[in-house]
């Protein structure tokens, strides 16, 4: 399992649960912690964007077909996916991002521990 292979499934509980914009950045370990470092300061930045507003123009690349050439979010909902995998007992909690960089900026700590992310977030099924 890799991250990407989270994707999928990521997006199709949130098409479902969804009740307004989503943006979203998941990160994904093997071990108990995922490290702070993980989200970098761009994407930070246009997570918090998102909050506000948000657009961009998707390129014209690859062989895939795209879905539309931009799009904007308006007051999105902004969230920090923190996938811990371990085979048939993996956990996967959103958090918010203000909490997320919250914890990042001012927890002391160089990662985000699987038992912080269930006190901090909320745990979701994929």
């Amino acid at each position: 399992m890799q991250e990407k292979s989270y994707y999928p499934a990521i997006t199709k509980y949130y098409l479902l649960h969804a009740t307004n914009s989503i943006a979203w950045e998941a990160k994904f370990s093997r071990t108990a912690r995922i490290p702070f470092g993980c989200l970098a300061p761009h994407q930070e930045e246009r997570l918090l964007d998102a909050e506000r507003v948000f657009g961009m123009k998707i390129a014209d690349a690859g062989v895939l077909q795209k879905p539309f050439d931009g799009f904007v979010l308006y007051k999105a909902t902004s969230l920090f996916i923190a996938i811990y995998y371990v085979p048939r007992e993996t956990e996967v909690y959103e958090i918010p991002i203000r909490i997320f960089l919250n914890e990042k900026y001012k927890s002391g700590q160089k990662s985000l521990s699987k038992k912080r992310a269930a006190e901090i977030g909320k745990r979701i099924y994929l």
